[in-house]
């Protein structure tokens, strides 16, 4: 009876380590809802004097693409160096695959259905684009601004970037106007501009600062992955 009793209580130790092994494992990946946002004050200095690359000239309604400098893990998936950033006039790209300008035929440009898609300031935009990989392995940061953008048919223009960062795969937008109203901007487009990310399904894993807004943030925006839990456990 005492083997037996001795056997179980290895035997549900063992278990509980092979539990606990699992649970210290860090994760690669988490979905975009579980990110943390929150707010800062960045620098903004424009790729225009920093020897950016032009993505294309001023447009309405256009889409480009290049590859990614570095391994970057976003939303439960983890993109190797090279794969394909799809880049939309109308503020907003996508990791891992190319974009239409005008995602599934919508009339402003709206990338609320688009999977993967980074969204500094989705609208009906006129907008240049830049990118450009700055600093050096492993800590690069890759940036992507939207030059002189407006929202049709406004004429007041202004600029923003999305920055992302190898390693902490930690997502900025930086706005150089802050506050910046559109509410009298739109014409015939209906009022508002979306900010924030989607995931692999957008429609259920999303991390929106606004979906309805007609004004840039008051401040910059961070998206940062919450770490993995890793319990660590001693045995005597």
């Amino acid at each position: 009876m005492k083997f037996c009793t001795t056997l179980f209580l290895r035997s549900s130790l063992l278990v509980a380590l092979c539990i606990l092994v699992g649970l210290s494992r860090p994760s690669s990946a988490q979905p975009v809802s579980g990110y943390t946002m929150s707010t800062f004050s960045g620098s903004y200095t424009s790729l225009t004097s920093s020897g950016g690359t032009q993505l294309f000239t001023l447009n309405d309604d256009a889409s480009s693409s290049f590859t990614a400098p570095f391994a970057f893990t976003y939303d439960t998936k983890n993109f190797s160096s090279g794969v394909t950033i799809g880049v939309s006039s109308n503020g907003f790209l996508a990791w891992g695959s190319t974009v239409s300008a005008v995602p599934n035929s919508s009339q402003y440009g709206w990338a609320d259905g688009v999977a993967y898609a980074i969204c500094p300031i989705n609208s009906d935009l006129v907008s240049y684009v830049y990118y450009q990989t700055q600093g050096s392995a492993p800590n690069r940061k890759l940036v992507v601004e939207w030059y002189q953008y407006y929202i049709w048919p406004s004429s007041s223009t202004s600029m923003v970037q999305m920055q992302a960062y190898e390693g902490t795969n930690v997502i900025e937008f930086l706005y150089f106007n802050h506050s910046f109203n559109y509410s009298n901007s739109f014409g015939s487009d209906p009022p508002y501009i979306r900010i924030g990310l989607n995931g692999g399904t957008p429609s259920t894993d999303n991390k929106m600062y606004t979906v309805s807004g007609t004004s840039t943030p008051p401040t910059d925006l961070r998206f940062t992955p919450i770490p993995p839990i890793n319990v660590q456990l001693g045995v005597t």
